[in-house]
């Protein structure tokens, strides 16, 4: 049975002298046709909506992460601020402060939050950068 047997029928109806057509055939190809480009459509709006979900989501978790890396920051420095203070004072005032403040909570972010470290794409370099900042921060 092909798409054109309702028009074929319909002409042998009409040469026969009756109306009736029978438009299951082609109904049935319609309705596929249909539901395969609902379902395309019904595809494309799910991936859009995850999509946005994702995004979304991403963002939230990354505002999170920065804040507990921004609170392990300054964790960091009051740590390596003792640490450092202890080294001066047990190998007296040949160690720069600054430096040895920055080292030791550098290490500190290191070892407390590799997750956020890695989220954030950040080395230890990186990581010194914002210590520093925040350092002078604290200090001016």
């Amino acid at each position: 049975m092909s798409i054109l047997s309702p028009t074929a029928a319909a002409a042998e109806a009409v040469t026969a002298g009756t109306t009736l057509v029978d438009w299951t055939p082609l109904a049935a190809v319609a309705i596929a046709a249909l539901t395969g480009v609902v379902a395309a459509l019904g595809r494309a709006a799910l991936t859009l909506v995850e999509r946005h979900l994702a995004r979304r989501f991403d963002l939230v978790l990354d505002d999170s992460t920065r804040a507990y890396l921004e609170a392990c920051f300054a964790q960091a420095l009051a740590y390596g601020s003792q640490r450092a203070h202890e080294r001066v004072a047990r190998d007296g005032a040949t160690t720069d402060l600054r430096s040895a403040v920055l080292a030791e909570a550098a290490q500190y972010v290191i070892d407390s939050v590799p997750d956020a470290v890695a989220r954030f794409g950040l080395d230890r370099a990186g990581i010194e950068r914002r210590l520093r900042a925040r350092l002078g921060d604290a200090q001016g």
